[in-house]
């Protein structure tokens, strides 16, 4: 019976003796499962804060630079043109859909983003290009701001050969021009392409995509120093309390990593001795014995 209960009692021995070691893995498993969620949701909540590109938007990122014209979208007035020659006038709404008006015709209720009318005949109207779900604007930077291509406008009939439309807006940078304006436009129609390239200053352009005082978003380095800001007292709180109530440490002792942290001068000191002996060893500086 004595010999039964013995390996019993070394059994429970040994799970006593293993008891605060398990303890102390697993508090630490936890500790660094909190850290990560909490990196997580800073992340997450952090890139809510930047306004992502959507299907069909109005902004775009380029060179490190994010641009956003949605501010020029207009809920009541479109932006007006007429060539010199008197022979087209044209109604845009950047990022919309022009705002009713006369003369307008088919362009009004077909998503049209910019329409041409023909003068001497207003019942002939032409979507240039359609602002709606699934038409994709192509984006691309340039050396005076930015441009947006369409590739869905109306269909062209050149020497029998039918050719969508294409709109291409150049956003050109134009200091104290708060409100847009079209400064040309040029129309290109061949039986390998029909396009209207329209050039509009405006203030917009010259920073970025965003009106003076607008902001649009957070750059990776301001993310990294938020999430790191947010991250360091977490990290110091919880290791200070995981040390004093796991480990029954005080004072300095419950500094997390403390040794670690207490080195990092003294290894900065030898990186630069280092460093300096390199620098002497490669241009002769230094003394020889002879």
């Amino acid at each position: 019976v004595q010999n039964r209960k013995q390996p019993c009692s070394l059994s429970l021995a040994l799970a006593s003796a293993l008891r605060p070691a398990c303890v102390t893995f697993l508090s630490a498993v936890v500790v660094m499962k909190v850290l990560l969620l909490l990196v997580a949701v800073s992340a997450v909540a952090l890139s809510s804060l930047v306004r992502p590109a959507a299907a069909q938007s109005c902004s775009f990122s380029a060179n490190g630079h994010s641009y956003d014209f949605s501010s020029l979208t207009s809920g009541s007035a479109n932006i007006a043109y007429e060539d010199q020659t008197k022979t087209y006038s044209y109604s845009l709404n950047v990022c919309g859909v022009v705002v009713t008006g006369p003369n307008l015709g088919f362009c009004s209720g077909e998503d049209a983003m910019m329409c041409q009318v023909y003068n001497a005949d207003t019942s002939k109207t032409f979507s240039l290009g359609l602002w709606k779900a699934g038409a994709d604007p192509v984006w691309s930077a340039t050396s005076t701001g930015a441009s947006m291509l369409l590739k869905n406008g109306d269909v062209c009939d050149i020497n029998t050969q039918q050719v969508t439309r294409q709109l291409q807006i150049n956003f050109n940078c134009k200091p104290g021009a708060s409100k847009p304006v079209i400064t040309g436009i040029t129309n290109v129609g061949t039986p390998e392409e029909c396009k209207s390239t329209v050039e509009l200053d405006t203030e917009v352009a010259c920073n970025g995509g965003n009106a003076p005082g607008q902001n649009g978003g957070l750059s990776g380095g301001w993310v990294f120093v938020i999430i790191l800001l947010v991250v360091t007292p977490v990290y110091c709180v919880g290791g200070c309390i995981y040390n004093k109530k796991q480990r029954g440490l005080e004072g300095r002792d419950m500094i997390p990593h403390r040794e670690f942290w207490q080195s990092i001068p003294g290894l900065v000191k030898d990186g630069c001795k280092f460093t300096v002996q390199k620098i002497k060893g490669m241009t002769g500086g230094g003394y020889q014995e002879v």
